[in-house]
């Protein structure tokens, strides 16, 4: 296992570390005095070779230098008297300065959902949620409280106020080193939030103290997992003629990407329809700006519609989805080279002549769609678009691939979805590709992919944009179910005929937990080809096959929980399991005549006059 070293060194790299501060609005030019461990990588990450970097307010000898921001990365969870601490700074702030503090949560759920190596090493003078809440007391009407999420190290999100719900999933980041997953550190944090304590449980806290009027922002999502010139940040901000939503590049070169919204946008106004609209966006220097559109996102009818089996409405979702693929001129697909050097070049001939437009918004999930109080539509986020023909099955089933409540859906539901709109099994495989391909043109290796190289991260997660789960379910030769999934936790139900082995299959090698196999609602029996069986736990160094001889029912239903899939490590970790296996038979073996041996009358005579 690797050290913290490797774990920071990738998050420093990747920007990461930055995301807490690099959304303060002037903080990349004005004068700051940043006191904390990881100064000259802030300064790296916000172009600002003013900021000055000290390990204690100590130094500054006077209130004769006056800063603009005065920045305690987590520095204030090692001192005892934090008021003195922030005092201090606000004495040196100019008229309109802040002092940002950047600090950890002695109670967060990190230390309740892992086991971490580097556990003693943190700081005896954290504060909880209520801590910080009576000592900022005395600056309440000057401070904004947010929430970086999953923690201020690897901050997917910034939060102002209650999150929505479905944000709380993430990765199990560990920037401080190797640590061992004991529980899902996103489900945890989904469950504080439904009983109301969000903020006792979260890892990080942000406080920005003002001297003049508090930020204007109340949302920061950010999208780092991608190659530079595609890193943003999103923003969500108050001003005096209403909210709005602001996409920012990280760098220079991002401008051009979030230019292609505003050209799109544009490309589709002559074709929307009164019901289903696209946000109008429009640039404002590098930055692209919306309007914020009130109402409920559509994925908050699909989790509705998955939890009820309500087929009709998930079947009515996806109607609006394809409307919405399907703005602009008619065109059957032909691939060009500007589409194969975006989604590889695969064999095309099965979807050569397919349903298309002249252009592409590839980025519909769901969620990108709200629902207004009048029954009205608008696609609030548009980012992937693209002045090309792209074939609008392949948009259904991307928009259903990147939803997490398509892929909560039972395995028989999605089956469906894909007949009613011919996705044939062939096609759906080839759409995998493509998608591999995309992410591969969109991110060289993403943030968890680092992290994991360098042992900063509780395992098992999978990586939801390079990892597909391709499960088949056979009887008598013949293919019932093929399920493509990206969620671990798989939950998968089909019809059978009564009599006929079945056998489960996964294209690739796996380690899993089968917690339930049942035939109308009974357990049953089964065999695999797993190396290694344990309980319910299962190695699989080749395909995994699970084997159920004559059952006798109608309904199969398998729930079980992927550890490791299409991993070259699961060959390693099974042998030296068998070689400890091994070894513990051959001590035991060796015990065991040892104790034969000096069981003997000759022997114990030997050893007691000592010639033994």
């Amino acid at each position: 296992m690797k050290d913290c070293i490797s774990c920071n060194s990738a998050l420093s790299e990747s920007g990461y570390m930055q995301n807490a501060l690099l959304w303060i609005p002037g903080i990349e030019d004005l004068k700051s005095l940043y006191i904390g461990k990881n100064g000259e990588a802030v300064r790296t990450a916000l172009s600002n070779e003013s900021i000055i970097e000290s390990e204690s307010l100590d130094i500054i000898s006077s209130a004769s230098e006056l800063f603009d921001f005065i920045i305690f990365d987590n520095s204030l969870d090692d001192e005892r008297e934090k008021k003195m601490r922030i005092d201090q700074a606000l004495e040196l702030l100019n008229e309109s300065g802040k002092v940002i503090i950047i600090a950890q949560n002695k109670f967060g759920c990190r230390g309740v959902t892992s086991l971490d190596q580097y556990k003693s090493q943190e700081s005896h003078f954290q504060f909880s949620w209520k801590e910080w809440s009576l000592l900022l007391e005395n600056y309440a009407q000057r401070t904004k409280s947010y929430f970086p999420y999953p923690d201020s190290f690897t901050a997917d999100y910034l939060f102002s106020k209650n999150p929505k719900r479905s944000d709380l999933l993430h990765p199990d980041y560990n920037y401080s080193g190797p640590a061992y997953q004991i529980a899902d550190s996103g489900k945890f944090m989904q469950s504080a939030f439904d009983a109301g304590y969000f903020e006792d449980f979260t890892n990080s806290y942000l406080f920005v103290i003002s001297k003049a009027d508090t930020p204007d922002i109340e949302y920061v999502k950010f999208s780092r997992n991608r190659k530079p010139r595609f890193q943003i940040y999103t923003t969500i901000q108050n001003r005096v003629t209403g909210k709005v939503v602001i996409k920012h590049p990280i760098y220079s070169g991002g401008k051009d990407h979030l230019q292609r919204m505003v050209d799109y946008q544009c490309y589709t106004n002559d074709y929307q329809s009164s019901n289903l609209k696209y946000c109008p966006a429009r640039m404002a220097g590098d930055s692209c700006i919306f309007s914020f559109v009130e109402g409920r996102s559509l994925d908050s009818e699909l989790t509705n519609a998955v939890q009820n089996n309500d087929f009709e409405t998930v079947s009515h979702i996806m109607d609006i989805v394809w409307e919405a693929a399907s703005f602009g001129p008619e065109c059957k697909f032909t691939p060009n080279q500007e589409f194969l050097n975006l989604f590889g070049d695969h064999d095309y001939s099965i979807i050569e002549g397919e349903i298309s437009r002249e252009q592409s918004n590839i980025d519909l999930v769901p969620g990108n769609i709200i629902v207004g109080d009048g029954g009205t539509m608008t696609i609030i986020d548009y980012e992937w678009t693209f002045p090309f023909s792209v074939p609008t099955k392949f948009i259904l089933f991307r928009s259903m691939l990147h939803s997490p409540e398509f892929n909560d859906m039972e395995s028989e539901m999605k089956n469906r979805i894909w007949k009613q709109y011919g996705i044939t099994d062939e096609m759906q495989e080839l759409f995998w590709k493509m998608e591999e391909s995309f992410q591969q043109y969109v991110s060289d290796g993403t943030l968890w992919q680092k992290l994991a190289e360098a042992g900063g991260i509780s395992v098992p997660i999978p990586n939801i944009h390079t990892q597909l789960i391709e499960c088949t379910i056979e009887q008598d030769s013949k293919k019932i179910c093929k399920s493509f999934l990206l969620n671990p936790d798989l939950s998968i139900r089909a019809h059978i005929e009564s009599g006929s082995t079945i056998h489960i299959c996964f294209e690739h090698n796996a380690m899993m937990r089968i917690r339930k196999i049942e035939v109308d609602g009974k357990p049953v029996d089964f065999t695999t080809n797993a190396d290694i069986a344990e309980g319910n736990e299962y190695i699989f160094t080749r395909q995994p096959i699970i084997s159920i001889e004559n059952p006798a029912g109608s309904m199969l239903e398998l729930d079980a929980l992927i550890y490791s899939y299409d991993d070259s490590d699961i060959t390693t970790v099974s042998n030296l399991m068998q070689t400890n296996q091994h070894l513990n038979i051959s001590i035991d073996e060796i015990k065991g005549q040892y104790d034969e041996l000096y069981s003997k009358t000759s022997v114990r005579l030997l050893r007691k006059l000592r010639l033994l």
